[in-house]
């Protein structure tokens, strides 16, 4: 079996795709990409569109700031109070 995602999709971010075990991902020139697998009844495939990973980006920056505002930088003043 084999699956032809067109040029608009991905599926190479593990984080927002899905691909069964067994797959073979092939990524052409003209930005398709063929997912097959072989000896296989039943797969799964979730793929996504740039949205996707630019929201994703935008949450990973997101919680990244937050966890230097709400733990780094309270962790650092400590320890200058305690010298």
């Amino acid at each position: 079996m084999n699956v032809t995602i067109p040029q608009e999709f991905d599926v190479r971010n593990p984080l927002l795709a899905g691909i069964s075990q067994g797959a073979n991902v092939t990524r052409h020139t003209d930005n398709t990409t063929t997912v097959e697998w072989n000896k296989t009844s039943t797969f799964n495939v979730r793929f996504y569109d740039p949205g996707r990973e630019e929201i994703l980006w935008f949450f990973l920056q997101f919680m990244g700031i937050l966890v230097l505002v709400l733990v780094v930088i309270p962790y650092v003043l400590s320890m200058k109070r305690s010298e």
